[in-house]
């Protein structure tokens, strides 16, 4: 490990181990999307103790199972597969969704995102996992009688920023990522007369099976998400913010 990745680990690690006092998040109806693993997993364990936790999965449950939970609904939903999209939508109609959690993501084929060999197929794929799904969702629960959704967090990446890209290259990750923060954005502006707040957020470098060398572990960054969602604060709507510090990243 080079000398600059060792002082961003140390950075990393340090400011993730700052506390921030959070509030109780409590008797409220959440549905996460990714949830057998990394960060999404983390969430279910920690949320579904005082929750009920719609968890979505794609294929594999094999890790949610083993969380002993009743408040757990899991729902196995390929969000490129409109057939399974109909039957989470139909579960989604009997409930009164509080907290929308975007956790699903994908990095995209590992060869295919640079300029000369684009993979377009699997640019569509990706794009429905990272992007568009947030649209589907949520239309199906804005169409009800009553919409109780208050909080909508993207999980988004620093790769998304425009501002912030000076190596280029990875364009379907960037590019399916940059569409999720302007998902956010628009949100943010549509979902004020529900009083509904949206955020971007970029969890730092996290140890996921997309970044199987991050620094930070799932669990850590799951705590302070939930912390961060515990207080919803109004001044962050339609923000692009780091988790590690909750400063506000360029577009």
């Amino acid at each position: 490990m080079g000398i600059k990745k060792k002082i961003r680990k140390f950075i990393d690690n340090y400011n993730y181990k700052k506390e921030i006092p959070g509030l109780i998040i409590e008797n409220k109806s959440i549905l996460i999307t990714g949830t057998n693993s990394g960060i999404g997993l983390e969430l279910v364990k920690l949320l579904s103790q005082k929750n009920k936790v719609y968890s979505i999965f794609k294929k594999d449950s094999s890790n949610l199972k083993k969380i002993i939970n009743e408040n757990i609904i899991p729902i196995k939903c390929d969000f490129n597969s409109d057939i399974e999209i109909e039957k989470l939508n139909e579960v989604l109609g009997e409930s009164n969704i509080e907290i929308l959690i975007n956790n699903a993501g994908t990095f995209g084929p590992i060869d295919g995102q640079n300029l000369k060999n684009l993979d377009f197929t699997e640019f569509n794929k990706t794009m429905n996992s990272n992007s568009l799904i947030i649209l589907k969702i949520i239309q199906n629960l804005i169409k009800k009688n009553f919409f109780y959704l208050k909080q909508i967090i993207n999980i988004s990446s620093d790769m998304a920023s425009i501002s912030n890209n000076i190596n280029g290259d990875y364009y379907i990750y960037r590019i399916t990522k940059g569409v999720m923060n302007l998902i956010t954005k628009n949100l943010s502006i549509d979902l004020k007369e529900y009083n509904t707040n949206v955020f971007a957020i970029h969890p730092g470098n996290i140890k996921t099976k997309i970044n199987p060398g991050g620094a930070i572990q799932a669990e850590v960054c799951a705590k302070k998400l939930i912390n961060f969602i515990s207080k919803n604060d109004n001044n962050l709507n339609g923000k692009f913010i780091d988790l590690s510090n909750l400063k506000i990243i360029s577009w």
